[in-house]
């Protein structure tokens, strides 16, 4: 009888997604924030029995202006959405402190490096 054996990925610890986030924000000149115009910013981190699925913080950009990163675990999670690759996300935000836009900034390759982007 042969065993097909499923191909576990293995997603980041704590510690290297707070690496990638570090990359990207010393790239920027940003600045991590826990509050902004009064209003809670503290990280986030949502986990489940594989680990981190979500993780998101903020920054004030070199402008004082509020933004997001999201970090996206592949696969089902709890949330609503189901990534189909593991990646981090910048999040936008208007002057009234709603999300406006963003895009992918990296993601996780098959060897466990991340992809930035520009």
């Amino acid at each position: 009888m042969e065993t097909i054996e499923k191909n576990k990925e293995k997603f980041p610890t704590i510690e290297e997604i707070n690496e990638s986030f570090e990359e990207i924000i010393n790239k920027t000149g940003e600045t991590i924030i826990q509050s902004y115009e009064g209003k809670d910013f503290r990280n986030k981190i949502f986990i489940d029995k594989k680990g981190i699925y979500q993780y998101d913080i903020w920054v004030k950009t070199i402008k004082k202006d509020l933004k997001g990163y999201s970090y996206a675990r592949s696969g089902p999670n709890f949330g609503k959405r189901v990534p189909l690759e593991t990646v981090i996300h910048s999040i936008e935000y208007n002057k009234d402190g709603l999300e406006c836009g963003g895009t992918s900034v990296a993601k996780l390759q098959g060897n466990g490096t991340w992809k930035y982007f520009n």
